[in-house]
């Protein structure tokens, strides 16, 4: 068993400027808009929506200490985003008295792939409402839920959301009752996107 970090993410050091960061997270976001249908009758990736329409509106809310499931978007601004073909990643979060531990899935072990696969399925499912809970393989329930205890990445509270400058410089913002963290390289070349709920279990 293993965990990787997504390859956009991989060696960063530096968070790019703020405006450029900014300018680059709100195109990424209205790519996402786009693909996902926002807007229309019949959105064809509507939990998506939530993130991308909710970004700008999130908030630097109040921190849980808990540990957190989700799922993660890696774009390319070179490409254009297309949701049926964009590398989606089971991810967890736990905060921690102010820090943060952001851990990004991936697995060989076939067994393991097709529980991760369930997991991004679930969390699809509470997206959009068809659940009111993320059930997910206990394996990867007890992964995330020791995140908390490993945090030691410190949050500095800003105007928007909560921001960090590890390894893997990033911002993490509530979006209604959900929260969202981009991920930037300070080279520009795209964004990661993870929308994340407390509300999971092991099934």
């Amino acid at each position: 068993m293993r965990s990787a970090t997504l390859a956009i993410c991989l060696a960063l050091t530096a968070v790019a400027d703020a405006k450029p960061a900014a300018d680059l997270t709100s195109t990424m976001l209205a790519a996402v808009h786009d693909a996902a249908g926002c807007g229309t009758p019949h959105p064809s990736y509507g939990g998506w929506c939530k993130v991308a329409d909710g970004w700008a509106k999130g908030t630097a809310a109040a921190l849980p200490n808990t540990a957190l499931v989700g799922a993660t978007l890696a774009l390319d601004k070179s490409a254009p985003v297309d949701l049926m073909t964009a590398p989606v990643l089971l991810s967890g979060l736990g905060i921690r008295k102010g820090a943060a531990n952001l851990a990004h899935y991936r697995f060989d072990d076939t067994h393991l792939m097709a529980k991760t696969a369930a997991a991004i399925g679930a969390i699809t499912a509470f997206l959009l409402g068809k659940s009111d809970k993320v059930a997910i393989a206990k394996p990867l329930a007890d992964l995330v839920a020791a995140l908390p205890a490993a945090a030691t990445i410190k949050l500095k509270r800003g105007k928007h959301g909560w921001t960090w400058q590890g390894a893997v410089p990033a911002e993490l913002r509530k979006v209604g009752p959900l929260w969202v963290v981009v991920e930037l390289p300070p080279n520009g070349s795209g964004i990661a996107l993870t929308v994340l709920t407390e509300r999971f279990a092991a099934e």
